[in-house]
């Protein structure tokens, strides 16, 4: 095999490797975008599950309200690549300052959605931003 050869393949590699790391930019942001866009809507027209969750967390309504927006917002962002990286940095962020005051879980129901999207919104900061230090932006 000559050297142009094998640097045929290795591109042949590199581009598989991410075309898979873009298509699973592409399930996870689209997926968690629209999931949590959805929970946000749900908040905005006061979800009454969703309401009492907060209530019972001893969370005031303004965070319960501003939560519901803030998802929104950002499950739209989700959906454009350009803004997702963003988008996962800011629903983590809002995640994070939500449980700063550590609340009960009442209903295992809403757990495993909940470590579900940390997990992926995590994976997906981690394909981002290891694409974006590759290319050298």
């Amino acid at each position: 095999m000559s050297n142009r050869e094998v640097t045929a393949v290795r591109k042949n590699l590199t581009d598989a490797k991410w075309d898979a790391r873009t298509m699973a930019t592409q399930v996870i942001g689209i997926g968690v975008g629209l999931f949590l866009g959805a929970a946000g809507v749900l908040k905005l027209f006061d979800f009454a599950k969703f309401a009492n969750y907060y209530a019972d967390a001893g969370q005031p309504r303004w965070v319960f309200l501003g939560s519901g927006v803030i998802e929104v917002l950002a499950g739209i962002a989700m959906l454009v690549p350009r803004t997702r990286l963003y988008a996962a940095w800011l629903l983590l962020g809002m995640i994070f300052l939500i449980a700063w005051k550590p609340w009960s879980v009442h209903e295992m129901f809403f757990l495993i959605p909940q470590i579900v999207s940390i997990a992926l919104l995590i994976v997906l900061v981690w394909l981002l931003g290891s694409r974006r230090r590759n290319s050298g932006a």
